[in-house]
């Protein structure tokens, strides 16, 4: 059996990011109740669609829509993301590091038991979350086969 959810969360692990699936209210709800004092970057996996390919009348694969965010509240430095930043501090302080995270975190989805497909698209989500988190997300589609395992 294949878990696309743990795919993300051993990804996360692997590269000491703190690991949140869930839909907006869950993830809100999650951040709300961890302590977000330190520089702590966190990946926010969003529920996903899965649509299955059928070959001889059974289904030989998943292709896995979603999205996913990068973000932290604090910077290394202290500095608090808030609403009176502009938005190229925002970008320097935050939002071009998570560009390369972003980057990794696809080659570590390459490097699975997952086939990346279509064309990922990464965008940015300003003062998000009760806590106004400034995330940069990316939505992608990958494939697995129903033979993959991963537990």
């Amino acid at each position: 059996m294949f878990d696309p959810v743990k795919l993300f969360e051993d990804i996360a692990s692997a590269r000491g990011l703190q690991f949140i699936y869930g839909s907006n209210l869950s993830a809100n709800w999650e951040i709300e109740k961890q302590d977000l004092r330190d520089s702590e970057i966190i990946l926010i996996v969003f529920p996903f669609e899965e649509n299955g390919q059928t070959h001889n009348g059974s289904i030989s694969t998943w292709t896995v829509n979603t999205e996913i965010y990068v973000g932290r509240k604090f910077d290394p430095d202290g500095t608090i993301s808030n609403l009176d930043e502009t938005d190229r501090q925002k970008y320097d302080r935050r939002i071009i590091e998570y560009s390369s995270i972003i980057q990794e975190i696809l080659n570590d989805l390459c490097a699975s038991d997952v086939e990346l497909i279509g064309e990922p698209r990464r965008f940015r989500d300003i003062n998000k979350f009760d806590t106004n988190i400034d995330l940069m997300g990316c939505a992608l589609t990958f494939q697995y086969d129903v033979l993959a395992s991963n537990i």
